[in-house]
C-alpha cells in the first residue's frame, strides 16, 4: 500500500514537472503574483517572467512581496520593466530605492513607480484578494 501511494505522488509530480518558460505562461496581463522570500524567489521563474514582460507579452502584472532579493532585483525589478510590472513591496529596500531614484532623475518623462509601491503589511490580504476589484488607493469596490 505504501509503495502504491508513493508511486501516485511520483506520477503526479512528473506529470506537472515543466520548465520555467512554460510555467510562466499562466501569468497574463493584469495578473497578481505573490512572491516568497529569499529562497522562495526562484531565479529561473523570475527570469522567465521578466522575459515575457520584456517581449511585451504581459503588462500591468502586480507583484506582491515582502522584500526583494537579488533574483528579483536582477529580473522583474529592472527599471525598463516598470509599468509592465507593478511592485507592491512590504519593505522599501535598495532595489525599490534605486527604481525610485532613477524615476526621479528622469523626471516626468521617465518611468514612474506607482504610489502604492510600499504598503502596510496589514493591507496585504485586502490587496491580494482577487475576488474584489481594488482602486489605486486600495479601497475595494462595493
Amino acid at each position: 500500500m505504501a509503495n502504491s501511494a508513493l508511486t501516485d505522488y511520483t506520477s503526479a509530480y512528473h506529470a506537472k514537472l515543466t520548465d520555467a518558460d512554460t510555467a510562466m505562461e499562466s501569468v497574463t496581463t493584469g495578473s497578481s503574483v505573490a512572491i516568497g522570500q529569499a529562497a522562495s524567489q526562484p531565479p529561473e521563474l523570475l527570469r522567465a517572467l521578466a522575459a515575457r514582460a520584456g517581449r511585451g507579452e504581459i503588462d500591468r502584472v502586480k507583484l506582491f512581496y515582502f522584500h526583494a532579493e537579488a533574483p528579483m532585483a536582477d529580473t522583474v525589478l529592472r527599471y525598463e520593466l516598470m509599468g509592465r510590472f507593478l511592485p507592491y513591496s512590504m519593505f522599501l529596500q535598495r532595489p525599490e530605492r534605486d527604481l525610485i531614484k532613477r524615476g526621479d532623475q528622469e523626471g516626468p518623462q521617465g518611468r514612474q513607480l506607482h504610489p502604492d509601491l510600499v504598503q502596510r503589511i496589514s493591507a496585504t490580504v485586502r490587496r491580494v484578494d482577487s475576488r474584489r476589484h481594488l482602486h489605486r488607493d486600495g479601497v475595494p469596490d462595493g
